[in-house]
């Protein structure tokens, strides 16, 4: 035992993403994991629902790696050890970045075990060891890990005058209660596939509004996984610390001009975008810029698109 001060190291980011299915788990996990890895062949979609394969060849999106859980016919195809060999077999293939799709899976399995056991509440002392292995097995991994989780409505019944009503109680993942406590960054999807911060252990997404999950996430994340700060592309400083930039700067001005013509942005949406991220701090303006730039460019060609078909 030995005391210490407290040091700022290079770790590796544990991620959650969790939502309604439907709601774009996967697809945004993917782009984020780009982020994290230095190429897609460096990715690996550990896939419980057969998603993984639906997005290869996407536009957006690169050759990644898939381990598939979900073809075996056997029961205990989502335990935690067959997740635990499976995280193994990509870490031992050199990969940078995993994403578990679903973990929900391996709860729904818990939970199975349960049930074939006994319905009593003692009973969680044979399963609970073994969800506990798998959640360490989460943490210790020396890669960054995306996890994905369901979400589903939850419900209550409540008895007034004698008559039963159900309603509504909020939304609940089908995860262990607390699970999301263990992560460095949680992340909720809406129905438009908009995300919000739910956890934010690095501390760098306070108070940012909702956004889209893109590289760019995923970029600040592996900047404060290796303790460092994120900087533009260039020799060109946007503003110092977390100050405020302004688009009216002209060094500013040009490097946002650069990052857009990198990202082959059309041109003429240049100035909107620039004045979208006009006010962020330094160490958000990348980020805020591919998001604003992705937007932007996506509005753009499915307007054209629509033109065209008409």
């Amino acid at each position: 035992m030995k005391l210490r001060k407290a040091e700022r190291k290079k770790v590796f980011v544990k991620v959650g993403i969790t939502a309604p299915s439907g709601h774009g788990k996967t697809f945004s996990s993917l782009r984020i994991s780009r982020g994290l890895a230095t190429s897609w062949d460096r990715v690996c979609l550990i896939d419980t629902e057969g998603s993984g394969d639906k997005y290869a060849g996407h536009r957006d999106l690169g050759p990644y790696q898939v381990i598939n859980l979900f073809e075996s016919e056997d029961d205990h195809r989502f335990s935690p050890d067959r997740w635990i060999a499976a995280m193994k077999v990509a870490a031992d293939a050199g990969m940078e970045v995993i994403i578990l799709d679903s973990a929900s899976h391996e709860w729904q399995w818990c939970l199975e075990q349960k049930e074939r056991i006994n319905k009593s509440i003692n009973d969680w002392k044979q399963i609970t060891p073994h969800h506990n292995k798998f959640i360490r097995a989460i943490l210790q991994c020396p890669l960054h890990v995306i996890v994905c989780t369901r979400r589903k409505v939850e419900y209550v019944l409540h008895e007034e005058g004698g008559r039963k009503r159900v309603e509504k109680a909020g939304m609940r993942s089908e995860m262990r209660e607390g699970f999301e406590y263990e992560l460095d960054v949680n992340i909720g999807l809406n129905h438009n596939h908009m995300a919000t911060i739910e956890k934010d252990r690095a501390g760098i997404f306070h108070g940012r509004p909702e956004f889209i999950p893109s590289e760019a996430i995923g970029r600040e994340l592996l900047a404060w996984s290796r303790a460092e700060e994120l900087k533009p592309d260039g020799n060109q400083q946007a503003a110092p610390g977390g100050a405020p930039i302004s688009a009216d700067n002209p060094k500013t001005k040009a490097w946002m001009e650069q990052r857009l013509a990198q990202l082959k942005i059309t041109e003429e949406l240049w100035p909107f975008i620039i004045k979208t991220v006009d006010g962020c701090s330094r160490n958000e303006l990348r980020a805020r810029l591919d998001e604003a730039a992705a937007e932007a460019q996506n509005a753009f060609e499915s307007d054209f698109a629509t033109e065209v078909v008409c």
